[in-house]
């Protein structure tokens, strides 16, 4: 941020690194299993196995926190819970 003659100039950097894909990726796949939850008619407090292809192992901690999940298996097919 620069402040001059009475203006404001703001600079943003838009890049996106490596570790901001891989948070968008672990994002869209918290979205998809909450969806998954719902479609299964999952309660709040029900904890869950997920099955998924990928997942930035980076952010495993906090795919699991935020959908309740115990564990993530690695799958070759679609993603999908089981509810425990």
């Amino acid at each position: 941020v620069n402040k001059g003659d009475g203006e404001l100039k703001v600079e943003f950097d838009t890049a996106l690194t490596p570790e901001l894909k891989a948070e968008g990726s672990a994002r869209d796949l918290i979205r998809s299993i909450q969806e998954l939850r719902k479609v299964k008619g999952c309660q709040m407090t029900d904890r869950i196995v997920v099955s998924a292809p990928f997942w930035p192992e980076a952010f495993e901690a906090l795919i699991k926190r935020e959908t309740l999940a115990v564990q993530l298996k690695n799958t070759s097919g679609p993603l999908s819970i089981s509810p425990l």
